[in-house]
């Protein structure tokens, strides 16, 4: 039966008029947010500036994107690899798409900005109210607005820095900010695009990767998480079924290319 809902199209995807109207709505409150705890901040600094400002901004600043490499990287990786497309809810607008991903990477950069950031600023709304949280010493007060504030938009930023990484055309500024490392690379971020999908997770500028492989984080929890569950990560399903003569990517019965 055909569903009566309305729906939009952009760039020959269709799909809930509604939900393009929520996109729209966490976009702009995004940048209301952002434009209001800005300007907090700046009278709240002014009013007692702390020693060290710099250095505070600065830490703020750095600490927040090493947070959102990271917490992009636990994302991914818990997607890929434990629950079930069709499962309510989370299935559907969570698992799915990460592993839809890996039958058709460059899909992702068909996407316009609204539909490619829009859940993301979503997401990232709680953190303008974690900025002005507690009450702190005016040092820990710039550092805890710094840091709330930068690392919403590096979640903004994190989605669009993946579809860059899957991009074939590129603006200058761009190429230049991926051969810098400031942001995700192509050649960083195909290596997660290697059969079994394992490495590389992080995804906003990947520097969080070499670290978390050396002290064997996601490997540690996947062997506790298999130890109470008795559940394989989907990774090491994949390299089972391989070696069965089989590539199933286990989404509606699509296969990894």
């Amino acid at each position: 039966m055909a569903s009566n809902q309305p729906t939009h199209t952009v760039k020959g995807y269709t799909y809930s008029v509604w939900l393009r109207y929520l996109e729209l709505t966490s976009i702009a409150s995004f940048m209301s947010l952002t434009l209001i705890s800005v300007t907090l901040l700046v009278r709240q600094t002014a009013e007692a500036p702390p020693a060290g400002l710099g250095w505070i901004i600065a830490g703020g600043f750095l600490a927040a994107l090493l947070f959102a490499d990271f917490a992009s990287g636990f994302v991914h990786w818990a997607a890929d690899n434990w629950g079930a497309p069709t499962w309510p809810v989370l299935g559907s607008a969570f698992i799915r798409p990460f592993r839809e991903h890996h039958t058709d990477a460059e899909d992702i950069t068909r996407h316009d900005f609204v539909e490619l950031n829009g859940n993301n600023c979503l997401v990232s709304l709680p953190t303008f109210w974690m900025a002005f949280a507690f009450e702190l010493t005016p040092g820990w007060r710039l550092f805890q607005g710094v840091f709330w504030i930068c690392l919403a938009w590096w979640v903004l930023g994190t989605n669009q820095f993946h579809a860059w990484a899957h991009s074939p055309k590129l603006a200058w500024p761009v190429r230049w900010l991926q051969r810098t490392r400031l942001i995700l690379s192509r050649e960083h971020h195909d290596v997660h695009h290697e059969f079994p999908h394992n490495r590389n997770y992080c995804i906003t500028t990947g520097w969080m990767n070499p670290l978390l492989r050396g002290v064997r984080f996601f490997e540690l929890l996947e062997w506790g998480l298999e130890r109470v569950t008795g559940v394989q990560p989907m990774h090491r399903q994949l390299s089972g079924a391989r070696l069965e003569g089989k590539d199933p990517w286990p989404i509606d019965g699509v296969e990894v290319a």
